[in-house]
This record gives C-alpha cells, structure tokens and sequence, in this order.
C-alpha cells in the first residue's frame, strides 16, 4: 500500500526548471529557443504527482471526487482569476476594440479550463497575433483541468489491476496508443495536436508510469546521479535543439518528457537534493505556477503598450509578481486556517467574475466605446472585419462554371483572396456585361510552374503541383480576352513571374495582366483606434506602410515589364502619395478590414479612385 505523499523539493526544483525555461522562451532568448518544452515538463511532473495522491488514496480506500476537486480548485483558480480579471479589465482599457472581445472570451472560458478549445480554433500559439492574447499560456492550464476530469476515473480501474505485470502491460500500452494518437493527429490537425488534450495525454502518462516503477528515493547514489545528469541534460538539450517550426507534440515531445521523468526519479537522491532541492530552487518552483500565470500577460501589455522595459525588467518583474502572487493569492485559499470560508469567497469571487465577463460580452462593442467619440467608434468598429470576411471569397468561388457562349468579353481570374477582391470590384463595376470566371487558389501555390513555393512541406508542395496542373490544363486560359493573376505576393515572388507568365501562354493566354499587392500595416479599425482620431489617419498608414510591399510592388513592375505583360499597381491606387494612403470612405467605413482585405465599401471606394482604369476594359466592352 502506498504511503500518504511527502513534500519533495527535488520537484520543487524541477517545476522552477520548467518555469525558467518557458520564461526565457517568451522573452526570445536566443538560446533557449526550445523553451516551450518547459509546459512539457510540467505535465510530466502533474502525470506523476496526481497519480500518486490518487493511487495512495484509492488503495487506502480514503478517495473522494469532492475532495479532489476542492484541492484542484483551490490550487488553480484563485490567481487564475485573479489574473484572467486583470488581463480582462486591462484588455477594455489599452487593447484596440478588435482585441477586446477575444481577450474576454479567453479570460471566461480559462475559469473553467476551456481555454485551449478557443486558441485551437484561432489558431496559433506561434502566430503573429499570439502577442495580442495576454491568456494565451492559459491553454495548458485548459489541458490540465481536463486531465483532472477523467484521471481519477481510469486510475480506480488501474487499482483494480492486482497483477504488477498486467499493471506494467497495461500501462506501456496504453503510452503506445497515446503517442500513436499524438503524432497521428500531427498530421491531421497540427493545431489540435498542439492545444488538446488527446494529444498531450501521453505526456502526464509518462509522469504517472514512474508511480508503477518504483517512484522517487528508490535509486542507488549512482544511479540516481545518473538520472539526474541524464534528465538534466536532455531538458536542457532540447530547449537549445528545438524549435517552434517543428512538428509538436509528438514523438519530438517524447524526449523531454521522459528526461524530466529521469530527474523526477533521481529526486531524494544528494546530487538531486543539492541541484534543484536547494531553498532557492525549491522556493522558485512553489512560485512557478504564479510566475507562470503573469509573465505572459506582462510581455503582452508590454509589448503592446511599447513600453520598452526590456527582457531583463520583464524577468525581473514576472518573478516579483509571481513571488507576490504565490503569497498572497496562492497560499492563504491553499492553506491555513478558515479554509471553508475562503473557499466560499473564492466561488462567489469567481462567480462574479464570470457574470461581469458575460454581461461584457453581452454589451458587445458598448465595451469599448466610452473611450472615444460617436464618430471615432462608428469608424474603428470590429464588425467591419466580420462583415468584410464574409465578403472576400464567395463570389471567387461561384465563378468557378464554364464561359458561357456569347459574345461578351470573357475574363478569367487565378489567385488567392487577392484574386477574391478584385472579382468583386469587377463585377461591382461591369457585372453581366463581362462574363467573368475563377479559379481559387492560395498564396502558397503561386508558382504555377515546378510544383510550388520553395519552403513548404512535402504534402502542401504536392497539393500546390495538382492545383496548378489544373489551372494550366483548364480550357478556359484559351478562351479567355483577358487572365488576371491576383496573389498576396511576397518578396520573392518576382523572380518566378516570367516562368508563371510562360507557363500561362503555353496554355493560350492572350493577354495576360498582372495584379499588385496593396498591402497596408493594418486594417482601417486599428489605424483610426492606434491615433484616436479621425484626422491624420492618412499619413499614419503612409508612414506605416512596409518598405518591403513597396519594394515588391516596384519589383513585381519590372517582372512583369521583362516579361511582356501588363502590370496594375493598385498600391499606387491606394497610397497615390507619400504622405497618403485612403484609409476610410467619405462616411467613414475602412477601406481594409484586415491589412489587405476590403470592405464592400471599399470596393466601392477604390472603384471611384480608378483602381480598375489600368485594366482598360471599357473599350473593349463597349465593342461587343
């Protein structure tokens, strides 16, 4: 029978490892690049840890569903909900009002550790956007409470398992299908494997098989050594090795865990003791969780704010924060006395909490809108880049018929979302007197000619070579007045124009014309809400826009100038001088509900300012 858990500061020492590593990760040291395997590692150590309480309660017939989750509970959610309110209250006040409501929802779905389900379905933890989710490290936290939900349940079926051989089958088979489970969903869903617990399940598996052989304390003092050295050295390895670009979970994930399993086994060894059960190690690792609850929402605000502290003042402050959160949040719900009472407190606390998120929610842009004018709101609100979302692709991919047999001017388009805008503002222009088709594409599918674009992964590079076999292979080229190429190009998309425009001409394109990028640093919303004004918000997106789309425009011109085809520059269009680029129409609708999506309004708008004179359509048109 198992005896009742003992305090081990070894693991004390590993969790500050774990923290340390993540901390360095999110302040992009440069050499802890793998730094996220810290999260890992902490699931390592919960797998170990919740197995033993469990399977030391169970055999002594002392476990109870309530009293499990009350420590839970109690453990988790106060400094939780202390900092999902935090981050929410500051979220209203600093964020632009298109953060804002993913920022509430994540800070109401963490309570009840839902969180990972959100960020799955935005997608991604490595993204660009990831520095505008102060709840964004919460995702693990989603992961670990659903571990707590059905763990319990599997391990009163492991106690029944009398027999140590079928305990030790039962438990490598199990670790088999859970990383056969893993690294299968890598290759359907990477975003799932990442943020669901399906897929991270071996990890805590991998902590609690150390609870069927054997545990901590039972290790020669060189073996223990070697554990400890062995573990050690595979956590650090990894953080230096890996990277974010790498398929995770997984088999990669595999290594870490069971080298913080190695160090979880060499604890109460000396060398262990010395290493990580030190004061300061141990102490560090009581505050790990509390550390890593406010390190990440500091960098965002920071981040966000452009404050400027720097990572050396963000590492120092997370771990003041998260000392003083240990202290005074943590501690007094987890122990001392009244604890019935505090608990009562915290359940109406976070009850409260969560009605104030939803009635925010419920206000929906009211949330925001205090803090500017009528004019300034109606301008910058979110729903534009809903609406306009819904706008881009439809008519893209309705066009995808025959031409018809008459003897309307016939124009096919390929591209991406690129290609989706400037259907629309064709048809907006001319509707039933061209007869205009598609062909969808994406961005990374450019290439029409040697499959695709260079860095892709084989199963992308050879849905790009079937796509645009097709597209070359399609009838409609030959029959076509007129093939438009509409792409989000990027800075080496001109070295391979003259190859797409040979390509298209072998087909039988007879007139082929090029589309320019118009990209701009950010949507209408953001610009007019980053100056707070309505005046100057022009040149703002002037002095905002990237060097490099005006080098790729200029690019793009002499590309398609060497190889015989038109070119349209719409960022000519859209930014016409230096100090201009049309942000907003005449009743103050965006333009852009993205950084490179238009309204319909926009359509419109840059309709009016010629956008489609280069085309030179008209003359054609009117001689049918």
């Amino acid at each position: 029978m198992l005896a009742k858990t003992k305090y081990n500061p070894d693991i004390d020492g590993l969790r500050a490892v774990a923290v340390l590593l993540v901390l360095l990760f999110h302040l992009g040291n440069k050499i802890f690049r793998g730094g996220f395997i810290g999260v890992d590692v902490f699931f390592v150590i919960s797998g170990y840890l919740i197995t033993q309480q469990l399977l030391g309660e169970m055999e002594r017939g002392e476990f109870s569903f309530r009293r499990f989750f009350a420590r839970r509970i109690r453990r988790l959610l106060p400094a939780l909900a202390a900092v999902a309110s935090i981050s929410a209250v500051a979220g209203v006040f600093i964020f632009l009002p298109s953060n804002i409501e993913p920022t509430l929802w994540s800070a109401l779905l963490s309570l009840f550790g839902l969180s990972n389900f959100l960020f799955w379905m935005q997608a991604g933890y490595f993204d660009s956007d990831a520095i505008f989710k102060p709840l964004l490290h919460t995702w693990s936290l989603g992961v670990e409470m659903q571990f707590y939900l059905f763990w319990p349940l599997l391990m009163l079926a492991a106690v029944g398992i009398r027999s140590r051989i079928a305990r030790y089958l039962a438990t490598g088979i199990f670790l088999v299908l859970a990383i056969s489970l893993s690294q299968a969903w890598l290759a359907i869903d990477p975003a799932g494997a990442f943020f669901l617990t399906p897929a991270r399940i071996f990890e805590f598996g991998v902590g609690a098989a150390l609870n069927w052989i054997g545990g901590t304390g039972r290790l020669s003092r060189k073996t223990s050594l070697a554990a400890l050295v062995v573990g050690l050295s595979g956590i650090l390895v990894c953080a230096i090795v890996y990277r974010e670009t790498m398929p995770f979970p997984g088999l990669y994930a595999l290594f870490p865990c069971l080298s913080a399993a190695a160090v979880i086994a060499s604890a109460g060894g000396a060398a262990s003791s010395m290493v990580l059960g030190n004061r300061v190690m141990a102490l560090l690792g009581r505050a790990s969780y509390s550390i890593y609850l406010v390190h990440w929402p500091l960098i965002v605000f920071d981040n966000y704010l452009d404050a400027g502290l720097g990572t050396n003042w963000l590492f120092v402050i997370s771990l003041v924060l998260g000392f003083l959160s240990y202290r005074w949040i943590e501690t007094p719900f987890r122990s001392g006395p009244h604890r019935a009472i505090k608990f009562r407190l915290m359940s109406y606390g976070v009850l409260l909490l969560t009605v104030g998120l939803a009635v925010c929610l419920r206000l929906d842009d009211s949330v925001w809108k205090f803090r500017y004018s009528s004019r300034i709101a109606f301008s910058m609100n979110p729903r534009f880049a809903v609406v306009g979302a819904k706008h881009t692709w439809p008519l893209l991919k309705k066009r995808q018929t025959p031409f018809a047999d008459d003897a309307r001017m016939k124009v096919l388009i390929i591209g991406d979302s690129q290609a989706g805008d400037m259907a629309n503002m064709l048809d907006r222009k001319y509707g039933e007197s061209i007869d205009l088709r598609s062909f969808p594409s994406s961005a990374a599918c450019q290439i029409l000619v040697n499959n695709a674009f260079y860095d892709l992964e084989p199963d992308e590079r050879e849905r790009c070579g079937k796509s645009n076999e097709r597209i070359l292979a399609d009838s409609r080229i030959k029959e076509a007045d007129l093939v438009i190429l509409a792409f989000n190009w990027f800075d080496r998309s001109p070295s391979f124009i003259k190859d797409n425009v040979q390509a298209l001409r072998q087909s039988g394109a007879k007139r082929i014309v090029l589309i320019g990028p118009k990209t701009q640093s950010s949507s209408g919303m953001d610009l007019v809400a980053s100056l707070g004004k309505l005046d100057g918000v022009e040149k703002l997106a002037a002095e905002k826009l990237d060097p490099t789309v005006v080098r790729t425009n200029a690019d793009l011109k002499r590309a398609s100038d060497e190889a015989g085809v038109e070119y349209v520059d719409i960022l000519g269009k859209v930014c016409p001088r230096a100090d201009l680029c049309y942000v907003l129409n005449e009743d103050g609708v965006p333009v852009f509900f993205d950084n490179k999506h238009l309204t319909e309004e926009g359509d419109a708008f840059l309709i009016e300012k010629g956008i489609l004179d280069d085309l030179r359509l008209e003359g054609q048109i009117s001689g049918q």
